[in-house]
């Protein structure tokens, strides 16, 4: 989980779409074994009326499910 203080759902979406590139693009070696992982990111915000930290993770828990249900390597924002 990464918090991203006074940054709006697009300056984040760019931040997930660079770590999503990242660790996509990179070989990962496992017992003499280069493997390539993907990553599933569920993204939400804080506001006025979205400020329980509850409430918060359950949105990031919908969107991230909502990500791996669509073919995971990929961004969900709600």
């Amino acid at each position: 989980m990464i918090f991203m203080d006074k940054t709006n759902k697009v300056n984040a979406d760019e931040v997930c779409l660079r770590i999503l590139t990242a660790i996509s693009n990179h070989s990962f070696l496992y017992k003499d074994q280069v493997i390539r992982i993907t990553v599933s990111i569920g993204l939400t915000s804080f506001s006025p009326q979205n400020d329980q930290l509850e409430v918060v993770l359950k949105n990031i828990d919908e969107a991230l499910y909502i990500s791996k249900n669509n073919g995971r390597n990929r961004i969900t924002i709600v």
